[in-house]
Formats: structure tokens, sequence, C-alpha cells
């Protein structure tokens, strides 16, 4: 009887090889698209962007008659406990953010110039969330970042924790990048102190009190706050301090 023929160990070598080829030609293929997909939303913008000139004269005027309308709410002269609304929308939001915002933080601190890298500073406002986004210029090209917050009133005390980033439409680790900002800041020489709170609230760590006191002694506390279509609704009492 002949015995049967002995099968070649080369073929399911070569076999192997060819899976093994098959498999890396597929991640490489995987990973290209996955690059492209990310790179494709960066360079998207969200869905509730707009372009905001702040060069605009209908741009100016809303973000002053925002500043002026808020100015005369609180300076308003209202009887004890008394409670009283108001409504903020993106777009009046927007305006005041890019026109008098830099403008605002020069009259605080002449130190604190807004930076010339920074532009399309705007809000959204939805499902109790908050999403701030700007325009970082990066050489020669412009880069949208973005950042959610989820503000809360709980125990008297108003809280803000970030909740997500995002470059364009790619959505980016906000733990991370937290902890990264945290770092360059310190690197700046900023008050440690300030850092210390500021993100403590970012992280949901600390609440801030939501009140406001004025030249003549009294106080403006925000009892009640919302978010939903497109604008901030919040909610106020105006008292003497003791």
């Amino acid at each position: 009887m002949t015995p049967p023929p002995r099968r070649s160990r080369f073929f399911p070598s070569l076999t192997r090889k060819r899976l093994l080829v098959g498999v890396l030609i597929g991640l490489l293929l995987l990973a290209s698209v996955l690059g492209l997909t990310a790179w494709l939303m960066v360079r998207q913008a969200p869905a509730w962007w707009r372009s905001i000139d702040p060069d605009d004269l209908g741009t100016q005027e809303v973000a002053e008659d925002v500043e002026r309308g808020v100015s005369s709410m609180l300076s308003r002269r209202r009887p004890p406990d008394e409670r009283w609304a108001f409504r903020i929308t993106a777009a009046q939001a927007d305006a005041w953010l890019n026109v008098r915002l830099p403008r605002w933080l020069r009259n605080q601190d002449e130190t604190l110039v807004w930076p010339d890298t920074l532009s399309q500073l705007q809000v959204h406002f939805a499902n109790e969330r908050m999403h701030i986004g700007l325009i970082q210029k990066l050489g020669a090209r412009d880069q949208i970042l973005t950042a959610t917050l989820t503000p809360t009133l709980r125990d008297g005390r108003l809280w803000c924790q970030l909740t997500s980033m995002g470059a364009g439409q790619l959505p980016l680790p906000a733990g991370t990048l937290l902890d990264k900002l945290e770092g360059s800041a310190r690197e700046q020489g900023l008050n440690p102190e300030d850092l210390d709170a500021l993100f403590e609230v970012l992280r949901g760590e600390r609440g801030v009190a939501p009140r406001v006191e004025l030249d003549d002694g009294r106080l403006v506390t925000l009892v009640d706050l919302r978010l939903e279509d497109g604008d901030l609704i919040g909610t106020c009492v105006t008292q003497w301090s003791d």
C-alpha cells in the first residue's frame, strides 16, 4: 500500500502570510478612512455655528442695546423680594461678546487684552446646555473650537461643569484637554488661587454665588435659570444687602 503523500508546510505558511498581509492592509485602510473622517469633521463647523461681523453696524447696535437693557434691568427700583425675569437670545449674546466684551475686559484691567488670534466668540442655548465656540487662528488656518457647559442652580450656587469639547465637529476628550489647559495657564504665571477656582468650577467641583452687588448696595440674585429654544431665560430677585 502506497503511503499518502506528505503535505507540504509551505502552503499553510504562505496562507498565514497572505492573511497577515490582508489584515495589515485592512487596518491601514481603516486608519486612512478614520483619519480622513476626523480631518473632515475638524474642518466642518457645528450645526449651530453662525458668522459674526463685529464691525457691522447692526451687530454693534444690538450689542449696545443689550448692555443698556441689562444695566436698566439691574438698576431698576423694585419692591423687596419681587421676582423679575429676563430673556437673552443667542444672537444678542453673540453681539455683546464680540463687540463689547474686549472693551469691558480692558476697562476692568488694562492688561486684559483680547488676543488677536481669537475671534467670533459665540454661544448656543439648547436642552439646558450652553455651547460656546470661537475661531482660533493657527498659522494660515482658522480652527473652530467648541465647549459645552451644563449650568445649574443648586443649593443657592451656580454650577457650570464643562461636559465636552471639540474641534469643528470632532469631539475631543474634555478631561484631558482641561488638564492641558490648566497646565498651560499655570505656566503663564497667572494667579494660582484664581486658576484653582476657575478649573474647580469647570470640573463641577465648585459652585459660584449667583449674585451681583450694585453700586447702591443692593444685591441682585439669580434664582432660576433655563436654556431653551435658543434663549437664556433667568429669574432674579433684588434685595438690600444686610
